[in-house]
């Protein structure tokens, strides 16, 4: 068998037996390849690139880079599929040439589309002005994906976060004032912000008291959070964690609900419990405001919330966990409201900032779908 139909094979099979599909990115990647098809940025297209791609498709390793995806983008398309690996072969074999045209490759069915989260560039891009905080600190905050909390001297818990790094003995570094304080403690850089929540209500046990959610939120590319403290230590219960380490349209906070020990995002279920009594009881036009320390923003308002059931499709949670609400805010709005619990008669716009707080529901398996979702949004 020739060189040319053995690499053609090769990709059929492999394209036969794995599950691929579209993973969607930025419709612009920001950077010019300069070698197309270099999916491994070590200057020459092999084999490899189309390897590395095919990888990444099933998860098998993990990319977060615009520069290097812009290289992986053999049809320029803005998406990242399996027909790029088989362009890059088509190519080997010259059979084909880089940029390949798109409208005449074979298409591929695609899947849910998944986002890819952004990460800083190999370039420096053109500056954004950092957003203004709530309450103004001052000076205004250097941000950086990198840099760990920026605690402010107002945070409203400012004191009690101190204490939870003083208490992990955690060292410190100052930026010059008593405003902005950046920690160099190896997993207390992945610390991106607080979530601090308090109020009364029925717990999923039965019984009826004062709880609170107070944790910091992690930041870790790989979901390590998930599976491990905030010392860096594994624990099935996770910590609470981001999926973003930036400011976007819709920011996802996820944690655990940790029945057995009722801590991490247990209590959103009891905040659930005591809005929908509260609803029946004839409350339910009071507001829900909470003080989340996200990238220099503290007060946030809830707007829907909704729980779903065992047999919902995965189709829900890749909308509601879409950083960019799937390029379509206004229609994520209507969706969220129209399938929230209680009605909330908080205006919000396309315009605004959102926070999606997930934790599991209460149907103790891990397959299924059923999940406790609430939505929040930044107050101005």
């Amino acid at each position: 068998m020739t060189l040319k139909r053995c690499l053609i094979f090769i990709l059929v099979v492999i394209m036969s037996i794995l599950p691929f599909g579209v993973v969607w990115a930025n419709d612009y990647w920001g950077y010019q390849p300069e070698i197309l098809g270099d999916s491994n940025l070590d200057g020459v297209v092999t084999a490899a690139d189309a390897s590395l791609i095919l990888r990444y498709l099933v998860h098998l390793v993990s990319i977060n880079d615009n520069y290097q995806f812009a290289h992986m983008d053999t049809d320029e398309n803005g998406q990242i599929t399996a027909a790029d690996a088989s362009h890059i072969l088509r190519y080997i074999v010259k059979l084909g040439k880089l940029p390949f045209d798109s409208s005449a490759a074979v298409t591929i069915a695609p899947s849910t589309a998944t986002p890819v989260a952004t990460t800083a560039p190999r370039v420096t891009p053109t500056p954004t002005a950092a957003p203004t905080a709530s309450p103004t600190p001052s000076p205004e905050p250097y941000l950086s994906s990198d840099a760990g909390l920026i605690l402010h001297a107002n945070d409203p818990y400012f004191a009690q976060i101190m204490n939870f790094y003083e208490g992990h003995s955690y060292s410190f570094t100052s930026g010059g004032t008593s405003y902005t304080i950046k920690t160099d403690s190896t997993h207390c850089k992945d610390i991106i912000g607080w979530i601090y929540m308090s109020f009364s209500g029925l717990r999923n046990d039965g019984t009826t008291k004062q709880v609170a959610i107070n944790y910091p939120i992690m930041y870790a590319a790989d979901l390590f959070y998930t599976t491990h403290n905030e010392d860096g230590d594994y624990i099935a219960s996770g910590s609470i964690s981001s999926l973003t380490n930036s400011l976007q349209v819709n920011n996802v906070i996820s944690g655990h609900n940790s029945r057995p020990n009722k801590w991490r995002f247990y209590d959103l279920h009891t905040l659930q419990n005591k809005i929908k009594s509260e609803a029946f009881n004839g409350k339910s036009y009071q507001n829900y405001d909470f003080k989340i320390s996200l990238y220099g923003y503290y007060d946030w308002r809830v707007w829907a919330m909704y729980e779903t059931p065992a047999d919902e499709p995965d189709s829900t949670q890749l909308k509601n966990l879409s950083y960019n609400c799937q390029n379509n805010v206004s229609q994520w709005i209507e969706y969220q409201l129209s399938r929230s619990e209680v009605d909330f008669q908080v205006s919000v716009s396309n315009t605004d900032k959102f926070i999606t707080l997930e934790t599991c529901g209460d149907i103790y398996d891990s397959d299924v779908q059923s999940r406790l979702y609430i939505f929040l949004v930044r107050m101005t």
